[in-house]
């Protein structure tokens, strides 16, 4: 999403292939620019001056930049040919006569709009440049690039004289670079802070928030905005002004317009940039999306203990930080007028939008973008031939090993694309794109998703129970409930809550005033109950005589309190055959369930003779170098 001068904001729908709309706030101010079913537009940028909009298309088969006027008239002019990897985000030079991107091959390049010369920046050994801006006189390109060390370093590119400097060193992680919008500092985020987080439960430790916001400033002649000011006043002597001379104020005006081209170019210093580094005075966070307007700077933070991502500003002159409030991301306009922000709203599936004035106090949205008329025709087949093709393409660029495990990738195309081109639903085509990935004979390689009718699904609450019917009377019993752990809510059984007080043998007579005994699966009763309060009348004996009434909340499903008896019945089993003396624990997946069970399980048996490690059914994961360290130190 891109926001230029006023409330248009070009905008991609949300159809599986990709279109690209403009909207300007209204409904009957919304517009499908591409509708092309069987193409992908993509990472839609507005030009700084508003004339053109740049995006990344497949309609060649591969992905190439273009542009197109901004009102979708005329054709769209193609600027790359040729195109090799996946591309990423496009941006624009302020002046709009380039455009910068980096691509899966790990190179950043810019093409000049009007030679579609393409100019490759730099090149990591590493990994993907992922975040790359221009300068605001369009000279330079400060970028973040991996290093082999795992270190994210800042590096300033030069265009006129082809060079690359060095901003930032190896020791320390830097990334989201922005210029300030006079080209005075370079902004940035560092993890520097070292502030060791011990665990309650072992002998190590965790590093969470690092980072706070730095600034170098690009010319040694500009200075630190936190520099001691002097309370000393200086008295001067009053002086007679001179009248100027008319031809002096037409020299100097002249002098002033042709100089105009000159004041916009911004000066570095390239030597000692790195020695030139200014901490902003802010806490340890997490810090991204930074973007300065004059004095003040915007960027998105979360610390340790927030619940939500929020959006702050720190105003240089006035050296304080504001809170604007809790936004999930956030765009400034090129005339850094207006902010184009988003917001989930409690219940939504999906964010919103609005666009705002600039903001310096906490930001209050009192109207929100209506988009309910960017829609797209959508010719499914034409759809669904591109989907098959980027899906072919996205592991050619992706796959970990070049040689494609030594499967001819081209001759698999050839082999499914009848198959694709012959399904008739939405899943088929899921299933038939699986099905070539298959071919490649590798793990963690999934085929998911898509735009798949939802079928409107009732739940049914449980309650932590196992019933039988009764032959006789037509009641259901209780023949088990499932112990849980009622204080962890993700073990909770109603049936074993404070005040309940039934067992198991005892009768369910009715659910809600409705006779158990009346229908034929006690969870007829119990339809779209989940998180409701419902009222069970019980008794010992499957007799209305002597029943009492009690209110429960049902569960959505049982699976965790199954997964815990399962586990409780087989450490009681172990404790049994060894007389106490072998301790028995199940590792789910090697995720943070899996770490959770085993620290949770681990340390109050680490004084048994011997340890069982149950990983039956693992759903694998990376966290068994977190875990099978600690058995070494038991006792041998």
């Amino acid at each position: 999403h891109d926001i230029v001068r006023t409330h248009s904001v070009p905008y991609e729908i949300a159809a599986e292939s990709g279109s690209i709309c403009q909207s300007f706030g209204h409904p009957a101010l919304t517009r499908n620019l591409t509708e092309t079913s069987g193409i992908h537009e993509r990472n839609s940028k507005w030009s700084p001056d508003g004339q053109w909009i740049a995006f990344i298309s497949d309609a060649t088969g591969e992905d190439e930049i273009y542009i197109m006027k901004q009102d979708g008239t005329g054709k769209s002019i193609q600027l790359t040919t040729g195109a090799d990897t996946y591309k990423y985000q496009v941006y624009w030079s302020p002046d709009s006569k380039k455009l910068l991107w980096a691509d899966r091959l790990f190179r950043l390049n810019y093409v000049d709009i009007q030679t579609k010369k393409v100019v490759e920046v730099d090149k990591s050994k590493a990994w993907e440049i992922g975040q790359y801006v221009w300068s605001p006189d369009s000279n330079w390109i400060a970028y973040i690039k991996p290093e082999v060390e795992s270190v994210l370093r800042i590096f300033l590119y030069d265009c006129k004289g082809k060079k690359i400097y060095e901003v930032t060193d190896g020791w320390y992680s830097s990334y989201s670079p922005a210029f300030d919008s006079e080209g005075k500092y370079l902004f940035f985020v560092s993890d520097r802070d070292f502030v060791p987080y011990y665990s309650r439960t072992e002998w190590n430790h965790a590093y969470l928030s690092m980072a706070k916001i730095y600034m170098v400033t690009l010319s040694k002649d500009v200075k630190s905005p936190f520099e001691p000011k002097s309370d000393e006043v200086t008295v001067k002597k009053a002086e007679e002004k001179k009248e100027e001379k008319p031809e002096k104020k037409k020299k100097e005006t002249s002098k002033k317009e042709t100089s105009e081209e000159a004041k916009k170019l911004i000066k570095v210093d390239t030597d000692g940039l790195k020695d030139r580094v200014i901490a902003l005075p802010v806490q340890v966070a997490n810090y991204w999306q930074i973007a300065s307007v004059g004095d003040k700077i915007y960027y998105m933070s979360r610390g340790d203990r927030d619940t939500k991502a929020s959006i702050k500003m720190y105003d240089l002159k006035q050296q304080k930080e504001t809170s604007l409030g809790n936004i999930g991301g956030y765009e400034i306009s090129h005339d850094q007028k207006k902010m184009l922000v988003s917001q989930r709203m409690p219940g939504s599936p999906s964010a919103s939008y609005a666009i705002i004035s600039l903001p310096s106090a906490p930001i209050k949205i009192t109207e929100r973008l209506n988009l309910t008329q960017m829609e797209a025709k959508v010719d499914l087949r034409k759809e669904w031939n591109q989907i098959f093709s980027e899906s072919w393409r996205q592991m050619k660029y992706f796959f970990y090993a070049p040689n494609m495990h030594d499967v001819d990738w081209d001759r698999m195309k050839q082999l499914y694309e009848p198959l694709a081109q012959s399904v008739h639903h939405r899943t088929d085509l899921t299933y038939v794109i699986g099905e070539m990935i298959g071919e490649l004979n590798a793990g963690h390689t999934y085929v998911g998703g898509g735009d798949v009718p939802q079928v409107e699904r009732i739940n049914v609450g449980r309650l932590g129970a196992q019933f039988v019917r009764d032959a006789k009377s037509g009641y259901f019993r209780i023949n088990k409930i499932l112990k849980g752990q009622n204080w962890n809510r993700s073990l909770r059984t109603p049936l074993m809550e404070i005040g309940v007080n039934v067992k198991e043998g005892d009768y369910i007579l009715s659910i809600n005033g409705k006779p158990s005994s009346s229908v034929a699966n006690i969870y007829e009763t119990l339809l779209n109950t989940v998180g409701k309060q419902v009222k069970l009348k019980v008794n010992s004996v499957p007799a209305e005589k002597g029943s009492r009434e009690v209110v429960v909340v049902p569960i959505r499903d049982e699976l965790s309190l199954y997964y815990y008896n399962w586990v409780q019945v087989n450490i009681e089993k172990v404790n049994r055959a060894t007389n106490g003396k072998v301790g028995y624990i199940h590792i789910p997946n090697m995720g943070a369930q899996g770490l959770n069970e085993f620290v949770k399980h681990f340390y109050p048996q680490i004084r048994k003779k011997a340890l069982i490690i149950d990983v039956r059914s693992n759903g694998g994961g990376n966290v068994s170098p977190m875990s099978l360290p600690s058995l070494y130190f038991l006792k041998r």
